[in-house]
């Protein structure tokens, strides 16, 4: 087990902050090695929930990226 102190906590709320920014991306942008995804997820699922689910996301990350900034001060370099 191991006892959150500050720095393990800072290290996950980063981790969290770089799934959030995967998730943004994962729902809005086709990579390379999966083209047409993003079609697909919205031909799924419908265009209302795929803009739920991007706003969602969108705010879960702006919650965490403020929340970061609150504890170190500065944004997260490399993400946004």
């Amino acid at each position: 087990m191991v006892q959150a102190d500050d720095q393990h906590v800072a290290r996950r709320l980063q981790e969290l902050l770089g799934w959030a920014e995967y998730i943004v991306e994962s729902l809005a942008t086709d990579q390379r090695y999966e083209q047409g995804k993003v079609e697909a997820l919205r031909r799924m699922i419908g265009d209302a929930a795929l803009g739920e689910l991007q706003q969602t996301a969108g705010a879960l990350r702006e919650t965490l990226d403020r929340a970061w900034i609150r504890v170190n001060g500065r944004p997260l370099a490399g993400l946004g």
